[in-house]
């Protein structure tokens, strides 16, 4: 436990920018893919063949990632074995590289009493770094995550999804006060709820300094108008989508730097662990990565 309360996730992401550093690997292990992956003869994988299946996957990617990114749900669906596993990689994961955090894509959000439960059980009992969270319930709410100024909270604001943009871009009123602080211009009366949701992130959640904004990759424009939010206020950035689900680095690289937005980990996860050299995967998507940057 003392070690665990030792790692600063922005400390260690900051480290791994500086070596340029900008890929982070979503550990979504299907049990059913690793199945038919690991031609094992069964409908779905053992615990013990995930296990072995995800420890190759950080021995082969460790040395070009900036952080590991493991998807809750895809271990919950197992059961206690399936918790078990997850700890066991996380902490195998330390063992690999200590230098490489741990950001568990959980998605959660409740009132702050039920959310003391959560950070609790995802920090303290399974070892994240860093979580994924919603924000509806408020900035009180989020209180236990956010007090936790050693961990990264990552706030989703627009995923990359087909269906997103029927609540996420919905348009709200903003008031006179809100346009103030938030420097919207005065003709402007109604903003994207995403675009919202970022404001508040970046203006009152990160009095820690430890909030990022999670940010789909399928749609360019949408993550480029966050980006020029959240730039001023050096908030980074965690991208899905790219790769498997389409978003092009290209046109997602370019929109970051209009907003000179630097602070990124651009996260891919079939289209890494499922290939079947993980190694050169990674390295190719660094690759691009690299190619666009203009820093």
């Amino acid at each position: 436990m003392e070690t665990l309360m030792k790692r600063d996730y922005q400390e260690l992401m900051g480290l791994g920018r500086e070596e340029g550093r900008y890929v982070c690997v979503g550990l979504d292990l299907n049990k059913a893919t690793i199945a038919e992956k690991m031609n094992i003869g069964l409908p779905v994988a053992e615990p013990e063949d995930i296990y072995a299946f995800g420890k190759n996957i950080l021995e082969e990617t460790h040395s070009t990632a900036l952080e590991f990114k493991p998807n809750y749900p895809f271990y919950a669906s197992m059961g206690a074995p399936g918790i078990e596993l997850l700890q066991r990689l996380i902490s195998l994961s330390k063992e690999i590289d200590p230098y490489r955090p741990i950001t568990v894509d959980a998605k959660v959000a409740d009132i702050g009493n039920t959310n003391e439960q959560y950070a609790e059980f995802l920090f303290d009992q399974l070892g994240a770094d860093a979580i994924t969270v919603h924000l509806h319930h408020g900035h009180e709410a989020m209180a236990p995550f956010l007090k936790r100024s050693r961990k990264g909270i990552a706030v989703v604001v627009r995923t990359s999804n087909p269906g997103a943009q029927v609540n996420q871009d919905r348009l709200a009123l903003v008031s006179e006060k809100e346009a103030k602080l938030w420097d919207v211009p005065r003709n402007v009366s109604s903003i994207r709820n995403f675009e919202i949701w970022t404001h508040q992130v970046v203006n009152d959640w990160n009095v820690n300094g430890n909030c990022s904004i999670v940010l789909g990759a399928t749609n360019a424009e949408q993550l480029g108008a966050a980006a020029r939010i959240a730039s001023p206020f050096s908030v980074p950035l965690l991208i899905p989508g790219a790769g498997y689900q389409g978003g092009s680095v290209p046109e997602f690289m370019a929109e970051l730097e209009k907003a000179d937005h630097r602070l990124f980990s651009i996260n891919s996860s079939r289209s890494i662990i499922f290939n079947p050299d993980p190694g050169k995967a990674v390295r190719s998507l660094a690759t691009e990565i690299s190619q666009g940057l203009w820093f």
